[in-house]
C-alpha cells in the first residue's frame, strides 16, 4: 500500500530517519538439504527490505493507518452452509482491476482470531495475488462475522469446516494455495500434518504467518494491551450467543480464561485446562507434511512470540516440504517496509517470497524477488 499524501509526510520523515539506524535485512532459513526447495534462493543483493521498522513504530503505524483508511473492495460473500445451524463466509475476490474473468487459481487465506473484516495485511493481499492472476478467497471461520448464521463460535477456527471448504473449493479451482495467518495457522498446520488427511490434489502449497503453535504459553504471555484488546474483542463477539451466556465475567480476568472458557463449552470439556491440553500441537505429525510449505516467523513480534517456538524448529526439518524463515524484524503480521519516494509496503517482501514459491520447481534456481 502507498501512503503519499502531504498529511503524512512528517510521520514518514521521521521514520525513514529511524530507519537508518534500525534497517535489517537479516533472515535465517531452516531446511533439510533433500529439501523440496534444495534450490530455492532468497537473493539478499536485490534489495529488497524485509521490514526496516522496529516493533512498536510498526504497531504504531498499523493504528494509525487502520483509523484512517477506508477499504472500498468489491466482493462476493458465499455463505457457505455447513449444517442447518451454521455457516462460514467465502469472500471472493476473481480480479481487483475487473480486467479479466474467474482464474483457475486461488489463494485461500485464514486470518487471525477476531479478524472479521479487511484490514492492511489482508488488502494487500488481495492487491498483489489478484494483479498476478490469482483469485483470492478469505475463510471467514463460524461465528466471525454477524450477517452469517451460526450458533457458536471458535477462536481458531473449526478443524472440520475447514476441511469441508478445502474440498469444497477444490471442485472449482485446479490450484489452491493457502495462506494462513497468525491464529489461523493452528488448523491448517493440524490438517496437513495429519498423516490419516487425504490432502487434495488441487491443494499445491500453504505458507504460514506469524506461526505459533504453543497456544496457552503465548496467549498466557500477552502482554497488558494485546491481552486487553483481544478481551475485549472476543467479548463483543460472544455476546451475540446464547450458548456463552453462563460465562461469568468475573471469574475472567484475561484472554486466556475467556477463550478457555469458551473452548470448554465447544467441546464439553470438564476445565479450560482439559481444553488447552487438546489443543497442544504433537511436533512429531511435522514429519508427515506432504506439500510445500514455508513457515515465517519474526523474532521481534510481540504477539506469537518465536520464543516459545525456537526449541521446535528442529522438527520442521523432518518433512522435505518444509522450510522455516526467521527474520529479524517484522512484528505480529505486517513486514512493514518504508521509504520517502514509495511510502508504506506492508508484507511484500512475504509476498513476494510465496509467489516465487508458487512459481518455483524443484532443482530450478530462483534467485530475484521481482
Amino acid at each position: 500500500m502507498e501512503i503519499r499524501t502531504k498529511d503524512y509526510f512528517i510521520i514518514i520523515l521521521f521514520i525513514a530517519i529511524h530507519n537508518q539506524i534500525n534497517n535489517s535485512k537479516y533472515f535465517e532459513i531452516y531446511k533439510n538439504k533433500t529439501s523440496y526447495y534444495n534450490n530455492f534462493e532468497i537473493s539478499k543483493a536485490n534489495g529488497h527490505i524485509i521490514s526496516n521498522i522496529t516493533s512498536k513504530f510498526q504497531l504504531l503505524i498499523w493504528l494509525i493507518l487502520e483509523a484512517l483508511l477506508k477499504y472500498n473492495i468489491a466482493s462476493n460473500i458465499i455463505k457457505y452452509e455447513i449444517d442447518e445451524n451454521n455457516s462460514v463466509g467465502l469472500e471472493i475476490i476473481h480480479d481487483i482491476t475487473k480486467k479479466r474473468a474467474k482464474s483457475d487459481k486461488l489463494i485461500l487465506v485464514s486470518p487471525g482470531i477476531t479478524d472479521k473484516s479487511f484490514g492492511l495485511f489482508k488488502i494487500n493481499i488481495f492487491k498483489f495475488f489478484s494483479k498476478k492472476g490469482f483469485d483470492v478467497c478469505i475463510y471467514w471461520k463460524r461465528g466471525i462475522k454477524d450477517d452469517i448464521k451460526a450458533d457458536s463460535f471458535y477462536c481458531f477456527g473449526k478443524q472440520d469446516d475447514y476441511i469441508e471448504i478445502l474440498k469444497y473449493l477444490s471442485k472449482d479451482y485446479k490450484e489452491i494455495y493457502c495462506i494462513n495467518i497468525s491464529a489461523g495457522c493452528y488448523f491448517p498446520v493440524t490438517i496437513f500434518s495429519n498423516k490419516n488427511f487425504i490432502v487434495p490434489k488441487e491443494i499445491k502449497g500453504s505458507f504460514y504467518i506469524s506461526l505459533t503453535l504453543e497456544v496457552e504459553n503465548t496467549i498466557n504471555d500477552f502482554d497488558k494491551r494485546t491481552d486487553g484488546y483481544f478481551k475485549k474483542k472476543l467479548l463483543k463477539i460472544i455476546s451475540r450467543f446464547d450458548k456463552y451466556k453462563s460465562i461469568n465475567n468475573s471469574n475472567i480476568k484475561n484472554s486466556i480464561d475467556l477463550i478457555g472458557e469458551i473452548g470448554k463449552i465447544n467441546n464439553n470439556e470438564s476445565t479450560r485446562a482439559d481444553y488447552f491440553k487438546n489443543l497442544q500441537f504433537n511436533y512429531n505429525n511435522l514429519k508427515n507434511i506432504t506439500i510445500p510449505s514455508i513457515y515465517f516467523l519474526a523474532k521481534d513480534d510481540p504477539v506469537t512470540k518465536y520464543k516459545y517456538m525456537k526449541d521446535y524448529i528442529k522438527y520442521f526439518k523432518e518433512s522435505d516440504y518444509n522450510m522455516v524463515i526467521i527474520t529479524q524484524k517484522g512484528s505480529h503480521t505486517a513486514y512493514i517496509s518504508i521509504d520517502l519516494i514509495k511510502g508504506f509496503k506492508f508484507g511484500l517482501w512475504i509476498f513476494n517470497i510465496i509467489l516465487n514459491a508458487i512459481n518455483y520447481k524443484k532443482k530450478v534456481v530462483i534467485n530475484t524477488l521481482d
